[in-house]
């Protein structure tokens, strides 16, 4: 019986750790949720639907911070006890086994009648002890552990009435800025979208232009060359600019250089 609950509080410490994981996944999520919703809140909307949006998330943002905090607080700071090395079981069998035969050598030395201890028993003995220092120890951490995280999962429900209610304004009132309608509005009325396509498309409009007649200028410019007189002492065309010197690369190798062939050749012939 003492060997299944030692065993059992040690299972159970595993167990609180898998519910654990799963209140952080938890976490993770709604802090992407909460995160998303503020980077997308539309400014612009009522203002009162934005005032209540940030009311929700401010009174779940404080019980989500409490729920993780009784989750570290279950996570980490604990210390269980378990049993000896087995190792030092055996050491203490041994000096069992020795103490046995020295009380043997006393009683046939003195002529004595000191009670032989029986090892197996008080190993027993021990054992069982040790078992149920441990269950005890250990029993009382686990309990802790559990209450804690019974409360990070109250504290958690009760965050999420809050943010519920910040979610339901979010989308009840259109507060998402990418939100298809505004978008789709934003074409039909000339808001600030359509405006920016039709400068983008002003500009474009100005940049063909421009290269247009620049191409104009110089082809009107070669044909004026080509009729005017060519001159017999005309100057030699410029030098052209050297050539640039090719960029090196220097690999991120392990092994050294190889050496040169040539010059170990030549070291053999004067050795």
């Amino acid at each position: 019986m003492l060997s299944q609950r030692y065993y059992y509080e040690l299972e159970f410490r595993e167990n609180i750790f898998n519910r654990l994981q799963l209140n952080f996944a938890i976490y993770a999520s709604i802090i992407a949720l909460i995160a998303y919703m503020v980077r997308m809140l539309d400014y612009g909307s009522s203002c009162v639907a934005i005032t209540l949006f940030f009311v929700g998330l401010f009174a779940g943002a404080v019980l989500l911070i409490w729920s993780i905090f009784h989750s570290v607080t279950a996570l980490t700071g604990y210390e269980y006890k378990t049993l000896p090395k087995s190792v030092e079981l055996i050491t203490y069998e041994n000096d069992l086994q020795q103490h046995a035969k020295a009380l043997e050598d006393y009683n046939s030395k003195y002529n004595q009648t000191a009670e032989i201890p029986n090892i197996k028993i008080l190993l027993n003995k021990y054992i069982d002890e040790d078992y149920s220092k441990c269950i005890d120890h250990n029993y009382t951490i686990n309990e802790y552990r559990k209450q804690a995280v019974r409360k990070s999962i109250w504290r958690m429900v009760t965050a999420l009435i809050p943010i519920a209610l910040s979610v339901f304004l979010f989308v009840s009132f259109d507060l998402d800025v990418s939100s298809p309608r505004k978008v789709s509005a934003s074409f039909s009325d000339g808001k600030p979208l359509i405006k920016a396509l039709d400068n983008v498309h002003k500009s474009i409009s100005e940049i063909v232009t421009k290269d247009t007649q620049k191409e104009k200028t110089k082809m009107s410019n070669e044909n004026d060359q080509s009729n005017a007189p060519q001159s017999h002492d005309a100057p030699p065309p410029p030098p052209q600019e050297p050539q640039r010197p090719q960029l090196q690369t220097s690999t991120e190798d392990f092994k050294g250089p190889m050496p040169d062939k040539s010059q170990i050749l030549t070291e053999e012939k004067k050795s």
